[in-house]
């Protein structure tokens, strides 16, 4: 078999051992360098004839079959019996997350150009040990010219014995026909059915040898290209750079016949989108004028939410109650993001250090009131007000645990939401906790930090 150990830095990143390909020189011993940030990323290849005097370090094994589709396959036309020992101890993969996204696409991109294997699509695989057996299997699978519901099915290569194909055809996610015959080197697979994808296995006895999952074919193209008739470049004064300004017309081109999608595919579709709205899991919000009570619902929803030790606040103009609503609006904010009273609230805020103690006391005294209500009721908001020099400009709320992040970015300032159209936005995990470190290493710093009190 083929070894494979690639490094960084000396490190071992990741070691793939490919079974079989009989033909590779025994003697043959490989080393590949390239140059990337911080450091080198080294591929060190051999022959070994078996595993006996390897060591492999594991916490996990995993093991099963991979399609030829599979993104953990490097092989592309072969499917491939596999085994992956697992292990804990990721330096690249640190909480979930990449210590290094650029770092980790270079090593990525050089461990694909010389084994196949798309780290960037498995970054859990980084560290790991994994064994690949290919099945010695490949079929090329096409349209039939004849009628576009056939699929032609023809055999590359196969070195173990009479196969049975079982073909599942799909409308949109339900097998609307399944086909079960013994194939030979040119096999045609027919239905008269209609269909968007199909799932094609190929068996030895009871063994699996290939397997293509939701293949789909392109039946036609419809292209919308823009021939430019005039370009114009212009400099920009502050960048000190040129873009150029382009004017085109429009050339449609049809590729392959294109057919009207029937009723049908039409729900299903519109199916498909509806659910991903209401499964994605994530908030979006448009808020348009006079929808301030709605707002502050969605605000009372995020501040209630459970499972978080805090919540924090980046809006430059939290304090300032200029807007419509004045006092009382600020009022309100307060209480609503107070809700639940287990949270700790960090509200950081931008001011300069001349005004930031007077504007401070003037938004202590605008919320007095409230803060007086509720002392009398032994209830403490539990805020924290931080004032800082740096500029920031878009505003986030972020709900914080000790192992996890949820994290929303605001349209608007919270003394201005429902009065002009503005979106209340759930960011991606990893983006939200980039967006959150960055803030707290670069605009909550010692350094600009000017004001730092309690609110009570």
């Amino acid at each position: 078999m083929i070894k494979q150990q690639f490094f960084y830095n000396d490190e071992e990143i990741l070691r793939l051992y490919h079974n079989g390909f009989l033909d590779y020189p025994n003697d043959q011993r490989m080393e590949k360098i390239d140059e990337i940030k911080d450091g080198q990323v080294i591929l060190k290849e051999c022959w070994i004839e078996n595993l006996e005097d390897e060591v492999i370090s594991y916490d996990y094994l995993a093991s099963g079959f991979l399609s030829s589709s599979d993104e953990k396959n490097p092989y592309g036309t072969y499917c491939c019996d596999y085994k992956e020992f697992i292990t804990d101890q990721k330096s690249l993969v640190v909480d979930g997350r990449l210590e290094n996204p650029d770092i980790f696409r270079q090593i990525s991109d050089f461990i694909k150009k010389w084994s196949g294997f798309d780290l960037n699509k498995a970054p859990f695989s980084s560290h790991n040990v994994l064994i690949f057996t290919p099945t010695e299997t490949s079929v090329e699978l096409n349209l039939c010219k004849e009628n576009d519901r056939h699929i032609s099915l023809k055999l590359i290569e196969n070195q173990n014995g009479i196969l049975t194909c079982i073909a599942k055809f799909r409308q949109s996610e339900i097998i609307v026909d399944s086909k079960v015959m013994i194939i030979s080197a040119n096999t045609f697979v027919e239905t008269e059915k209609a269909w968007d994808s199909v799932d094609i296995e190929l068996f030895v006895e009871d063994r699996l040898v290939y397997a293509y999952y939701n293949l789909s074919f392109i039946r036609s193209i419809y292209l919308d290209m823009t021939i430019a008739t005039k370009r114009v470049k212009i400099p920009l004064e502050y960048a000190k750079k040129t873009i150029t300004l382009e004017q085109g017309v429009s050339e449609p081109m049809e590729i392959g016949d294109r057919k009207n999608s029937n009723a049908l595919s039409t729900y299903q579709y519109q199916e498909k989108l509806l659910k991903r709205s209401l499964t994605i899991g994530k908030r979006f919000e448009f808020l348009t004028k006079n929808q301030y009570n709605h707002g502050l619902d969605i605000f009372e929803s995020i501040a209630g939410t459970r499972g978080y030790q805090e919540m924090w606040i980046f809006d430059p103009y939290f304090t300032t109650s200029g807007s419509v609503g004045g006092r009382a609006r600020l009022n309100d904010i307060i209480t609503v993001l107070g809700k639940n009273l287990n949270l700790k609230k960090k509200v950081v805020f931008e001011s300069n250090e001349e005004d930031i103690h007077t504007n401070f006391t003037d938004f202590r005294k605008a919320t007095y009131k409230t803060l007086k209500f509720l002392e009398k009721r032994d209830v403490n908001l539990n805020f924290e007000f931080i004032g800082v020099k740096e500029h920031f400009h878009d505003r986030f709320i972020f709900l914080k645990s000790e192992s996890s992040l949820k994290a929303f970015q605001l349209g608007t300032s919270f003394n201005s939401f429902g009065d002009n159209y503005s979106t209340i936005i759930e960011l991606d995990s990893f983006d939200g906790i980039t967006v959150f470190e960055t803030l707290i290493n670069e605009v909550v710093r010692p350094e600009n930090i000017i004001l730092q009190e309690e609110l009570s």
